[in-house]
């Protein structure tokens, strides 16, 4: 990934958990997502859903993204 690039997450959750310490310590930046970086592995965060199943991703610098609606009784818990 480009480093210039900064996408955009929304992701309608009622509820976000890490998946391990570091993904918890930094639980307010969830909606970041950065260019890969050897020194700084992936975080893992599981989003839970109570009434609206929704997730955008949007690229300002090309003007494109992607919404998906889903339904949570088969898709209870989204993985990012």
């Amino acid at each position: 990934m480009n480093e210039s690039v900064r996408l955009t997450v929304e992701i309608d959750s009622d509820h976000v958990r890490g998946l391990d310490d570091k993904a918890c310590r930094n639980i307010d930046t969830w909606q970041e997502i950065w260019p890969p970086n050897d020194n700084n592995p992936n975080v893992c965060y599981f989003h839970e859903f109570k009434k609206k199943e929704m997730a955008k991703l949007y690229n300002p610098s090309i003007q494109k993204g992607i919404e998906i609606e889903f339904d949570i009784k088969t898709l209870p818990c989204l993985n990012q």
